[in-house]
């Protein structure tokens, strides 16, 4: 039988040019398009619900659900390298919700000793913001010493884990606050779980950077591709060594960072002391950003 209501379902309401071209993932999403544009489709209530879900947004999954099922030329939204993540999250925004969102910074001011301030409703271009990230680049390669490191950004699913490895930090931490608690568990038994959990935060951060080195060719062409030799290696440079290439790599990935936005001043609030113009932060809170 014939499906009626095929014509009723979601079409593609935007085109996405991912700011990596389809470089770093497993399978190029952007092969399969033709175009090399991937149609995104707005989300639906069940995705809508899902990102309003504290614990699917805690561990990813939400995140993941919703990339599955708006841009399903994207095979597995856990391999998708981190530099791409914010213009597809901001593409599905744009196919659900239209192309500007209300935000509200915060102007503050000075009146004799006492600052004031006050929240303004302002509306941010999507389709700007997106063309500004489309723009950046990654650069792959970087000479180190006599070497010639070879660098790819990390993928959602590392940054995941990353992520949730800090918040049981932070969550661990809190408890000490707590007497009962830490009574309860006994005093030594905390110190070795503090010791465990924040040598394992430390094995987490450097196993992020070292995630993001592809490869390293030395001078007479040789070359490491394999990950654990890689971990390795960078687990016995010098704090400084190791800090040249963590630097790289972080800088290459602030690149991608949402850029700051700028906006004029009402009026009103200018008379009182405050500046003609603000620059704020477009902040992704994935609970209050797909509604």
């Amino acid at each position: 039988m014939e499906d009626i209501l095929s014509n009723y379902s979601r079409t593609p309401k935007i085109y996405l040019r991912l700011p990596s071209g389809g470089k770093f993932y497993d399978v190029d999403p952007t092969q399969k398009a033709g175009t090399g544009e991937l149609p995104v489709l707005s989300m639906t209530a069940r995705d809508e619900l899902l990102m309003k879900t504290p614990d699917a947004l805690m561990n990813g999954e939400s995140v993941a659900s919703c990339i599955r099922n708006c841009v399903p030329l994207i095979e597995d939204p856990w391999a998708i390298p981190l530099i791409d993540l914010d213009a597809i999250l901001i593409a599905i925004r744009i196919a659900t919700y239209g192309e500007t969102m209300k935000v509200s910074p915060t102007v503050r001011w000075k009146e004799g000793d006492k600052e004031e301030s006050e929240q303004i409703e302002v509306d941010v271009n999507l389709v700007q913001v997106l063309d500004e990230l489309q723009s950046k680049t990654w650069q792959e390669e970087f000479k180190f010493k006599d070497l010639t490191i070879h660098t790819h950004p990390l993928k959602f699913a590392d940054q995941n884990i990353f992520e949730q490895k800090t918040y049981e930090t932070s969550r661990f931490l809190k408890q000490l606050n707590d007497p009962e608690i830490v009574e309860k568990a006994g005093l030594e038994n905390y110190k070795t779980q503090m010791t465990d959990m924040f040598t394992g935060l430390s094995d987490i951060n450097l196993s992020i950077v070292a995630k993001q080195v592809k490869s390293i060719t030395t001078p007479t062409g040789e070359v490491e591709d394999r990950p654990e030799k890689i971990l390795q290696w960078m687990n016995n440079l010098s704090t400084q060594d190791y800090s040249t290439i963590k630097d790289y790599v972080e800088k290459q990935k602030t690149n991608f960072d949402l850029p700051m936005r700028k906006v004029s001043v009402p009026q009103d609030l200018v008379s009182k002391g405050a500046v003609p113009e603000i620059e704020f932060p477009l902040v992704f809170n994935q609970s209050s950003f797909f509604v």
